[in-house]
């Protein structure tokens, strides 16, 4: 991970509740607050969430966080340091396998640093998927798994996904 402070910064958020302003690489976190709705957008496609009045940091995964060109990673990542969630985002086109490997390839990397947040998935694609063929494929359903063992899941949408902490399950 080209930002190694994920873990300082998470901690720091928790423990003062407030945004962190120490960050070494100052775009990566985007924002941290308790904004009521929390919105991620890119090229008309979007990921709403209706927070409960925690404290939210969102966080530029791709480009900043990690900005290896060799690494596969999603684009945003949601993290409630009061709830204990994350939520690792996709804005996709339509290659579907492609989003599978980034919200995987950004999920091994980010795990060590949130081993005890439940951790979510969310795929936004201009691409209606064929929800059947999708739920077999073996990379859907390793995915799946790994979400659920941490008490999340993975969920694809068409163009938006918006919803409240309260549903996220």
């Amino acid at each position: 991970m080209d930002c190694n402070h994920l873990v300082e910064c998470i901690q720091t958020i928790e423990s003062t509740q407030d945004k962190y302003t120490k960050c070494q690489i100052p775009q990566c976190l985007r924002s941290c607050d308790a904004r009521n709705i929390i919105v991620v957008e890119e090229k008309h496609k979007r990921y709403t969430l209706q927070n409960c009045r925690d404290v939210v940091a969102v966080y530029q995964v791709d480009g900043q966080m990690i900005s290896s060109i060799d690494s596969v990673k999603c684009d945003n990542m949601i993290v409630d340091v009061t709830s204990l969630f994350a939520v690792l985002i996709e804005l996709k086109g339509t290659d579907l396998r492609h989003a599978f490997a980034q919200i995987e390839g950004t999920y091994s990397r980010i795990f060590p640093a949130l081993r005890r947040y439940r951790l979510y998935g969310r795929i936004v694609t201009s691409a209606r998927p064929n929800v059947p063929n999708i739920k077999t494929d073996p990379q859907y359903i390793r995915i799946q798994r790994e979400f659920m063992r941490q008490g999340g899941n993975l969920r694809i949408g068409t163009n938006v996904i918006s919803e409240c902490v309260s549903n996220l399950n």
